[in-house]
């Protein structure tokens, strides 16, 4: 898949409640112009920290930056994840979902998380055990 070149991230805030929809933001290694460390290292972000995450890229291991969850928002923040299946490309991988759960107990995601031609009944097996 190619990189999204112009995401857009949201911070949004409500009261005393705030959401950064994520968008398909990947962090750019190869271009310090683009990316989530650009957001990250902004002077011009809200200050603050955010209580629900839209996470970006459909939790995939290019759209992670520890120093969002670090530095923008609450400790185990509410996360939505959307997931992604197109022929056999399949976001989130295991490993995400892993890395998800270990970062916030409140993750959830808008649909069940299946890999292309994988039965329910598996899947549901390997998030239980993700979740322990």
């Amino acid at each position: 898949m190619r990189p999204n070149q112009s995401p857009v991230v949201l911070w949004l805030t409500l009261g005393d409640q705030s959401i950064i929809l994520g968008s398909d933001l990947e962090e750019q290694t190869s271009d310090s112009r683009r990316g989530w460390s650009v957001i990250v290292d902004s002077m011009t972000k809200p200050s603050g920290t955010v209580q629900i995450f839209k996470i970006p890229h459909h939790g995939s291991e290019n759209g992670h930056h520890p120093r969002v969850w670090s530095e923008m928002l609450v400790k185990e923040p509410f996360a939505i994840l959307t997931p992604f299946v197109n022929g056999r490309v399949s976001l989130p991988k295991r490993g995400d979902v892993r890395r998800i759960c270990e970062i916030t107990p409140s993750g959830f995601s808008t649909t069940s998380i299946l890999a292309p031609q994988q039965k329910k009944r598996d899947t549901e097996h390997w998030i239980e055990r993700l979740k322990r």
